[in-house]
């Protein structure tokens, strides 16, 4: 005997999908800010302007010469994709270079700072999950 289902998960998802509006951002456009590491901040998207609580995006810069504080994200991962520039970056007791291309993993709750290393700003793209929120981001001491 066949059973019949009124409606299916592919049109509960259609619907959903209908329902939502895109969002689309502009690194260009974005109120630059300076961040609690001292790096300069664009928020792409975040809780404040499209209210995603699960991840945010953000477009950070490090001036040439310059490096962030010791801080970690209590509770949150955080993803940093390199767009230009090179530096080192530090995640606990580890030491990397990066530069244009590449993409470093820092889990929740470690010590993290960047440092540019050349004669560009070094800029990269963070993504954060859960999405970022200025409590969670606590300076730190050298691990």
């Amino acid at each position: 005997m066949a059973m019949s289902f009124q409606g299916s998960v592919k049109d509960s998802t259609r619907a959903r999908a209908d329902a939502v509006r895109m969002f689309v951002s502009n690194a260009r456009y974005a109120e630059p800010f300076t961040a609690a590491d001292l790096s300069e901040v664009r928020l792409l998207v975040d809780r404040v302007n499209v209210g995603i609580a699960s991840v945010s995006l953000a477009h950070a810069t490090v001036a040439v010469g310059a490096e962030t504080v010791w801080h970690c994200l209590e509770n949150t991962d955080e993803i940093y994709f390199v767009l230009s520039g090179s530096g080192l970056v530090f995640v606990g007791s580890e030491t990397r270079a990066v530069g244009s291309g590449d993409t470093v993993w820092i889990p929740a709750g470690v010590p993290q700072k960047i440092r540019n290393l050349g004669r560009d700003p070094l800029v990269f793209l963070c993504a954060c999950g859960p999405a970022y929120a200025p409590e969670c981001d606590k300076r730190k001491v050298r691990p």
